[in-house]
């Protein structure tokens, strides 16, 4: 198999790592992960109960018109060999912004992520 065809098989595996839905899996976990995983908040609410609400502002975007080859870079390496970067894509725009919020209970030093999120968990998505 060719070196090509392995970036390109590890290149796709990466990418579907990173695709789907995430929604409320977040639920029972530490909010650093979820602030490690998704960034750090816009803002945190502490509420009268205890517990906290985290809300992160997230930009929504769409893959819009025609597919277009374009050129990602030249490498030259040290041996004397070269290459090109291709790659196929459409043009992004910003579709709006939507608020995605957790509510998290203090556990210990850390506060553990409740079970259902208020926000909108397509955010994530």
């Amino acid at each position: 198999m060719s070196i090509f065809a392995r970036m390109l098989i590890l290149a796709t595996l990466a990418l579907s790592a990173c695709a789907g839905a995430r929604g409320d899996n977040f639920a029972g976990e530490p909010i650093e992960r979820v602030a490690r995983d998704i960034g750090f908040p816009s803002r945190i609410t502490d509420l009268p109960d205890g517990r906290r609400t985290y809300e992160w502002d997230i930009t929504q975007t769409a893959q819009v018109g025609p597919m277009r080859p374009t050129l990602r870079g030249i490498s030259i390496s040290s041996s004397g060999g070269a290459g090109v970067g291709i790659g196929i894509e459409r043009e992004t725009v910003t579709t709006g912004v939507c608020t995605y919020t957790l509510t998290a209970k203090r556990v210990g030093e850390t506060y553990i992520v409740e079970p259902f999120p208020v926000g909108n968990a397509s955010c994530l998505s």
